[in-house]
């Protein structure tokens, strides 16, 4: 194939804007540069950039009579030449491409891949990074993800290896992870996973429980336990666990491994407390200009509720208290986490009753150094007690929807926040608490210094007093990132972080033990 470099400008500028991955929906033809192209078997690769981000694009040339029926209704393909091409993570020749460029193109090999490629398609359309499913001739699936767009900063590639290459089998079986080399160092641009078919999301289990629960006529005097998972809390506290030793099985300043904290950190993670917090102040007060204009009043009534509480003296003292505790950490461990752990991020195999963590991206609103920033180990399980939080308020709010009164569930989530909010001792709350105790108390026994002969946290109090109070800011923290997103992308969630703000000792933890 022979392309001029106005010609594929040209290409970009007609496709970019049909795939999802293309945050940017205007485009130029002076926004586009090419930095190289790479022809091989079947297609070519081309990099280029925007004057902000690098990108590139693998196309594999394909029969238009082959082409996926997705692809063909969204239009994602184009002809050159006569030819028709398309994003190669949807093509079974995507590794005979990529392997004939291997002077341009590194390939790491996990597990071998044993089969001929038969079928290619896409797993979905609507991710920010490609995501296609490759079959073999012995019904095994892979799954590609491209990486569009190529930062310094991407880590899962870096987080799959090390967990793959020290034995930690609660991720997809790790098969390939292509980069290549740039004047900014490497560049990863693609991982190959296997393909988990009968699974559910990490959530859905405890959900039919909690749903179970909420639809029997309970009392004040009806039996919680019988509606808990305790097993499955105890498996998520063994594996999140598991997962930080084996991403911190010593100490180093490189990517992976234990710090001290210092009091640099000290004073960057008490400034994002109060940053996001004023961020989420701001936020507040556009949505009050916009966003509720044109609901009913009674739901209208129940945001400006939770509004103003976001000013209140129980939130301010639950943000204080958190950088309060946070000025007691320093000298105590730092490593290498998740950063965006939840049960979304899951999958949960009902055979094996266990959790598979597909996702190692860390937190999408992070970038450049914050990306690869060392936080508490603890902060992980933070993000897990939010997502129980999540999960259960969720449930609660359609579990309390009048249809009657018509409109989205999601409409009704204030309401219910506040339902919640005014009855404290609601069993809810106790649902929640078991298995948070659970999962937290596995993943002491699994974290535990004589078990593992290295000390992840180093904390300068006893251990159980250190570490329900040192978890305590992380869960404000947390609650104050997921409260900044929902204002501006789902504003009729945002009750749900608030009521952990305000009522955090009803939902998880007390810092007075």
């Amino acid at each position: 194939m022979s392309i001029d470099e106005e010609t594929l400008v040209e290409i970009l500028l007609d496709y970019l804007p049909r795939t999802r991955w293309w945050i940017k929906r205007r485009i130029s033809r002076s926004d586009i540069k090419i930095e190289k192209l790479l022809e091989g078997k079947e297609g070519f690769i081309v990099f280029f950039n925007d004057s902000y981000n690098n990108y590139y694009i693998p196309c594999i040339r394909i029969n238009k009579s082959d082409l996926n029926t997705r692809l063909l209704e969204r239009n994602l393909y184009v002809e050159i030449n006569s030819n028709v091409y398309v994003e190669a993570e949807y093509s079974p020749h995507y590794f005979k491409l990529l392997d004939s460029l291997r002077d341009s193109i590194l390939s790491r090999k996990y597990t071998s891949i044993d089969g001929r490629f038969v079928l290619g398609e896409p797993l979905t359309l609507d991710t920010t990074n490609v995501l296609g499913k490759i079959t073999l001739e012995n019904s095994s699936s892979l799954v590609v993800k491209g990486y569009r767009l190529l930062l310094r900063e991407n880590i899962e590639p870096l987080m799959m290896s090390r967990l793959w290459s020290k034995g930690f089998f609660n991720i997809p079986v790790l098969y390939r992870v292509y980069s290549t080399w740039t004047n900014q160092g490497e560049m990863h641009l693609s991982i190959v996973t296997g393909f988990i078919g009968r699974g559910f999301d990490g959530g859905y289990p405890f959900y039919l429980k909690l749903k179970e629960y909420l639809n029997t006529e309970y009392t004040r005097s009806s039996n919680v336990d019988d509606y808990l998972l305790l097993d499955h809390a105890l498996k998520l506290g063994r594996i999140i666990g598991e997962m930080h030793i084996k991403l911190n099985s010593e100490y180093s300043r490189e990517f992976f491994g234990l710090e001290e904290i210092t009091r640099s950190d000290i004073k960057e993670w008490t400034s994002r407390i109060e940053n996001r917090y004023n961020s989420v102040l701001r936020s507040a007060e556009k949505l009050i200009s916009s966003d509720l204009v044109g609901l009913r009043k009674e739901i209208e009534e129940d945001l400006y509720y939770w509004i103003n509480e976001l000013d209140s003296i129980k939130v301010r003292n639950s943000i204080n208290t958190a950088l309060s505790i946070v000025e007691e950490m320093e000298n105590t461990y730092k490593g290498r986490i998740h950063q965006d752990l939840h049960l979304g991020q899951m999958i949960y195999l009902p055979e094996m009753k266990d959790f598979i963590i597909t996702d190692f991206e860390g937190e999408p609103a992070r970038r450049g150094v914050e990306k690869f920033a060392k936080e508490p180990l603890i902060r992980d399980l933070a993000s897990m007690i939010q997502s129980f939080n999540y999960l259960a308020i969720v449930t609660y709010s359609m579990h309390s929807l009048n249809t009657s009164l018509g409109g989205s569930w999601e409409e009704y989530i204030a309401n219910a926040c506040r339902k919640l909010a005014e009855d404290k001792n609601l069993d809810l709350w106790l649902w929640v608490k078991k298995h948070v105790d659970a999962m937290i108390s596995e993943y002491n026994q699994t974290t535990l210094k004589d078990r593992v002969s290295v000390d992840l946290f180093n904390y300068n109090k006893p251990f159980r007093e250190a570490f329900r109070r040192y978890l305590y800011p992380w869960v404000i923290e947390r609650a104050l990132y997921e409260l900044d997103y929902e204002l501006n992308y789902r504003p009729l969630w945002f009750p749900i972080p608030i009521l952990t703000l305000t009522y955090s000792h009803l939902i998880s933890i007390d810092v007075t033990i």
